[in-house]
């Protein structure tokens, strides 16, 4: 026995080291599999007396196609080629680039299945009409037309739905404002083959792919991934929010209460990962709203705190009404952390689609160690600096659909996501850096005539 303690303490021991070899190896091959790529849309005018970052209507080819967002948004959709494999999934607060359109609108007719998620304020869009009718062009379009007037039939396509959610109502009290506010494309090409999930700050908008200031990242990840796996469930609870017997016929209302349920039960069935594992695992982490926990605010709070002294804070945010968060950056820059934020101009032009914002800015923001810029666009073309990201620290980033609001952390149907990933880190702050170096001050904005400017979420 003297002999065989030592050799099996020798053996266990390496039993124990193979163990540990083969996670470590295992958590690298997951970690390697994960690509994250950070694509944006940062448009460059040239007017006289504006910045470079204020375009106009005249710009907005120009400057879609000198990003290419539209063509790299096309080539993933173009990877769904086996219908008897392949699945698209578009959710989308609104949907009305053309383009993007007529790529999804091919791959219906060829029998791809697609699903699509979007505010029920876009319930009368014509684009959805036209894709559920396999209307491509203006030619199908006009065939269309003319069998509709002649009173024959024209044949919906099986594969593809539309389902919108959310609901506003400012004539109770207190009201409702819960936006389907999601953002992301999910091209799963079948069996076999690595998924491509592309979330975003921006909607599939003429304005979100050319003039807005946007952020896009493309994920590239194993079917069997928890980043996946998450988004399987946020499909699958949204589909049950907005049709809770699962009759095929979706409710005027969805439930949001049955949305978070389900969503909670598919995570805990599916085992995902807690936002530290995924984040070790996957390199990401998603978190989603509806949320009456509140854990996503806390997430990005808790990062905050973690940031260390002489380490920076940086991103850009359009809309800030966020008391918590407000005040985790102050206490931040406060003890030394450097915090530099970019925002939208319209707060103070008279141009913002929602007024709470300068009262926010005025009051909790202003004339605190936050050093806050501005990007000047135009309200007129409907242009919005759209991002909302933050990098926090050396490797993290916080970012995805929501703004920094408690509707959107806590009631809107929201996405965001925790990265810690050098590459991508650095990808965020080279946008950060060419933004930050056009940006203005809040003494150089100059308030424009008071206008009505339509939501171009």
């Amino acid at each position: 026995m003297a002999i065989l303690w030592p050799l099996h303490g020798y053996l266990g021991g390496t039993v124990q080291a193979i163990f540990i070899l083969f996670s470590l190896l295992l958590s690298t091959s997951v970690l390697a599999a994960t690509d994250l790529q950070l694509m944006s849309t940062n448009p460059v005018c040239n007017h006289e007396g504006k910045t470079s970052a204020w375009c106009t209507y005249d710009d907005l080819v120009a400057v879609a196609t000198a990003n290419g967002m539209v063509d790299k948004i096309n080539a993933q959709i173009g990877l769904a080629q086996d219908s008897t494999k392949a699945h698209i999934y578009v959710a989308y607060f609104s949907f009305s680039n053309k383009l993007v359109f007529r790529k999804l609108c091919e791959k219906a007719k060829v029998g791809i299945p697609i699903d699509f998620f979007l505010d029920a304020s876009y319930i009368d869009n014509s684009l959805a009409a036209d894709l559920r009718n396999g209307v491509c062009s203006k030619e199908e379009k006009a065939v269309y037309e003319q069998t509709i007037a002649e009173g024959k039939p024209w044949p919906s396509l099986a594969n593809v739905k539309f389902h919108f959610l959310g609901k506003m109502d400012t004539t109770v009290s207190p009201i409702i404002w819960r936006l389907h506010h999601n953002k992301f494309l999910i091209v799963d090409s079948g069996e076999g083959s690595d998924v491509k999930i592309n979330f975003s700050s921006g909607n599939l908008s003429a304005f979100g792919t050319s003039l807005h200031f946007d952020h896009w990242v493309t994920a590239t990840v194993p079917r069997t991934s928890n980043l996946f796996k998450t988004h399987m469930c946020v499909v699958q609870s949204m589909k049950v929010a907005i049709d809770p017997d699962q009759d095929g016929k979706d409710n005027d209302i969805d439930d949001p209460k049955l949305y978070r349920k389900n969503l909670d039960t598919c995570f805990a069935d599916n085992k995902s990962l807690s936002v530290e594992d995924a984040i070790a695992t996957e390199k990401i982490a998603p978190l989603f709203a509806p949320n009456p926990e509140n854990l996503i605010a806390e997430t990005l709070i808790n990062e905050i705190r973690k940031v260390k002294t002489g380490e920076t804070i940086t991103g850009a945010i359009q809309h800030f009404t966020h008391s918590g968060i407000a005040k985790a950056l102050i206490a931040a820059c406060k003890k030394g952390v450097y915090v530099k934020m970019l925002m939208d101009d319209d707060i103070f032009t008279g141009e913002s689609e929602v007024p709470g914002v300068t009262d926010f800015y005025n009051n909790a923001l202003d004339k605190t160690c936050l050093n806050i810029r501005f990007m000047q666009t135009n309200g007129a073309a409907f242009q919005l600096m759209h991002n909302k990201f933050l990098m926090l620290g050396n490797n993290r980033v916080f970012a995805g659909a929501g703004h920094f609001t408690y509707s959107a952390m806590r009631d809107n149907y929201e996405n965001f996501y925790l990265m810690d990933d050098a590459a991508i880190h650095q990808q965020y702050k080279n946008l950060f850096d060419s933004m930050w170096k056009v940006s203005i001050s809040k003494d150089q904005i100059t308030p424009v005539e008071p206008q009505s400017i339509e939501a171009t979420e």
